[in-house]
């Protein structure tokens, strides 16, 4: 859909309320208290009420929306702008523009909800079939960058104490980069072009961590593999955990002029957020890494599909409320 359908469809605040309405009540409105599952619409009150128990439910209760103060128009608009471009993303302060709002928080708090969500609907996927799977080092700032008397920068750790930012360091070791495991669904083609890949891309996972230890990667790659995947991967001792939760592991002597054809599509989609990353955000807190690369990965996820973006984005507004 085009910006100027969207805008034809949802001109103003009374036809995105007629259109929630519409559409929580063809899923079905589901009584909390009692479990009921018949209500009628209360106009004078903006609500649904149990036939049974008597107990009302707002239309935004249980959705992403719930408890924001801002106007359903302005929660529309920005997940129409978040997902209708796959290939632009807006920073805080431009989609502030872009919603003529004056409160930066409010729109930044807005836009972190529903990159959460975005990641909750794709965390419920598992990779099938072979995966190419390696990890990368994303710069994350912890709390604030700023200089000492000598001029030196500095940041917080974890445990709010300075430390002087040493020279830059690339990939592992390096002490002010969040590592990320990067898995990508891929499978062989028939291609003979030299000039392009010989494998397809299929689903994308990233997911940052504090660490690369076992006890940490584990759980996160028991949940983001199926049991019965191939992995291929290089042979650093970090991903000797793969042969222990998939039924193959491939560990490969991955040289940097060898990364493109060893593990096309991994080191495809790093450099492209890398790139997305320093050319919208700048940097990034820490904190919220995981956020941008739900958004990054969800839109990336969703880039053939036929389906409307906003409608699929939509559903998942629809599917439960933003837990902190």
């Amino acid at each position: 859909m085009l910006n100027e359908d969207f805008f034809k469809q949802f001109p103003d605040e009374r036809a995105c309320r007629a259109h929630l309405r519409q559409s929580r009540e063809d899923e079905g409105i589901f009584c909390n208290k009692c479990g009921g599952i018949f209500h009628f619409w209360m106009e004078n009150q903006g609500k649904w009420q149990c036939y049974d128990c008597k107990s009302r439910k707002s239309l935004r209760s249980g959705t992403m929306m719930q408890g924001s103060k801002l106007s359903l128009h302005t929660w529309y608009k920005c997940m129409h702008y978040m997902i209708s471009d796959p290939v632009i993303t807006f920073s805080g302060l431009q989609m502030m523009r872009n919603l003529n709002s004056n409160v930066y928080s409010a729109v930044w708090y807005m836009m972190h909800k529903i990159r959460v969500s975005m990641g909750t609907r794709d965390a419920r996927y598992k990779i099938h079939g072979t995966a190419e799977v390696d990890d990368a080092y994303f710069e994350a700032v912890m709390h604030h960058n700023s200089k000492d008397e000598e001029g030196n920068y500095v940041k917080l750790d974890r445990n709010e104490e300075k430390y002087i930012i040493p020279d830059k360091k690339r990939g592992r070791g390096a002490v002010d980069k969040c590592p990320v495991i990067v898995i990508v669904e891929s499978w062989p083609t028939k291609n003979t072009n030299p000039n392009k890949k010989d494998r397809q891309m299929g689903f994308v996972k990233m997911i940052a961590m504090e660490n690369l230890q076992e006890v940490n990667t584990k759980p996160v790659l028991v949940q983001a593999l199926a049991s019965d995947c191939r992995v291929i991967s290089d042979k650093h001792p970090a991903n000797n955990v793969l042969k222990k939760i998939v039924a193959e592991h491939f560990p490969v002597i991955v040289k940097p002029k060898d990364a493109m054809k060893k593990l096309p599509w991994v080191h495809t989609i790093i450099a492209n957020a890398k790139s997305k990353f320093l050319g919208t955000y700048h940097s990034m807190n820490v904190k919220y890494l995981q956020n941008y690369l739900n958004e990054f990965v969800y839109k990336l996820n969703r880039n053939d599909f036929i389906r409307e973006p906003f409608i699929g984005l939509f559903k998942v507004a629809l599917a439960g409320s933003w837990n902190e």
